[in-house]
């Protein structure tokens, strides 16, 4: 049988275990040698320190106790309620403009704006230098170089 260690030794002698436990305990410490002179030196020291007096509480203990206790309210907790009180506010603002933003139908192009349109993509597509107005910036972008 293994031994108990000196926790459920000090447990049995303070009568902190339930009776099962109890009844085991004692079983083994009737045939072990030395766990009955562990709880006979557990025994000493609780009586040694039942001799001692007990001591005496100042008065103003509890208040500093309560005190230091005592709820606070951070400023740092402060600031980031605010924090996330605005980003929540700007959140709602941005989303509101988004969902409520009023639809205006796309002004319609004339069929020359959409010749020309589908002309300068196709130029574009197949060389960027036929396109005129790329090839005019090419042109201002050389000159200011020199």
């Amino acid at each position: 049988m293994r031994c108990p260690d000196l926790e459920q030794l000090a447990d049995f002698q303070m009568e902190a275990v339930d009776a099962a436990r109890r009844r085991h305990i004692a079983g083994h410490v009737a045939e072990c040698e030395t766990c009955r002179r562990e709880l006979a030196a557990l025994e000493k020291a609780a009586g040694a320190v039942a001799l001692l007096p007990e001591p005496v509480m100042p008065d103003n203990l509890w208040p500093g106790i309560a005190a230091r206790i005592a709820p606070r309210r951070h400023r740092v907790a402060v600031w980031w309620r605010a924090l996330a009180g605005a980003g929540m506010l700007a959140l709602l603002f941005f989303g509101s403009m988004a969902v409520n933003r009023p639809s205006q139908p796309l002004p319609m192009a004339s069929t020359e704006e959409s010749a020309f349109v589908a002309r300068h993509e196709l130029l574009a597509a197949q060389d960027p230098l036929a396109d005129r107005a790329s090839l005019a910036v090419r042109m201002i972008a050389y000159e200011g170089q020199q």
